[in-house]
């Protein structure tokens, strides 16, 4: 489901920046099994350079193969080798700080996911019950849009949750035509042992620095989210 999101942010990017050259030759299919399906879009006359440098940007960023050509761009999903681990690095690359930047996201990611294997979720549906406990019952739309998972994706998960009777879906207050999502006393109570293993990982990554340096990173990183 990631490369469809990938590839509506790069329609909606492309829309921001006002370039009407741009058409669909081939519509996404998301239920396609096949995976070397691809998505093609056809320009109907040359675009300015910042736009194929938008395409390179979307496209290494999120790991997809792309190849610009004829007026053609195609967006494929990208297939790394089999020894390939993500979380490994390169020394040369690590003067770069996007580089760095990217392999600790990649790091931390795959640290916390085996971790959470345990307590039957992933990250996503740790970050629902988290909203959830802090600021109360939402709806699905509002869950969605505020963690920028679609549709479908948010559905699952928490389907997923429900199974393990950590969220319910009640009507809402307002308008009880609208289901919304709470947490459960059973949600609420396994949060707090959900919540040791994600310090406990966090530690673990960050265990290379001081605890000054730690304060610092955790003080530093929000600020580059504004």
């Amino acid at each position: 489901m990631h490369f469809w999101r990938v590839v509506q942010s790069f329609i909606h990017g492309v829309l921001q920046m006002q370039t009407r050259c741009l058409r669909l030759e081939r519509r996404p299919q998301q239920r396609t099994n096949n995976k070397n399906f691809a998505v093609v879009f056809h320009c109907d006359h040359k675009p300015p350079n910042l736009y194929w440098l938008y395409a390179q940007m979307v496209c290494v960023a999120n790991g997809l193969c792309y190849n610009l050509s004829n007026r053609r761009l195609t967006l494929k999903k990208s297939s790394p080798p089999t020894n390939c681990d993500a979380t490994s690095f390169n020394p040369v690359l690590k003067a770069y700080f996007g580089y760095c930047l990217n392999k600790c996201a990649l790091r931390y990611k795959d640290m916390m996911g085996r971790a959470l294997l345990q307590h039957k979720i992933v990250g996503p549906q740790l970050g629902i019950m988290k909203l959830l406990q802090v600021q109360g019952p939402k709806s699905q739309i509002a869950l969605g849009q505020e963690m920028y998972i679609d549709k479908a994706s948010m559905v699952k998960f928490i389907d997923g949750l429900e199974k393990l009777k950590y969220v319910r879906r009640v009507p809402g207050e307002q308008d009880r035509r609208i289901k919304v999502i709470e947490l459960t006393p059973k949600g609420l109570k396994d949060l707090d042992a959900i919540a040791k293993t994600q310090r406990q990982v966090e530690d673990e990554f960050l265990s290379p620095l001081t605890k000054k340096d730690k304060d610092l990173l955790k003080e530093i990183l929000p600020k580059l989210l504004t």
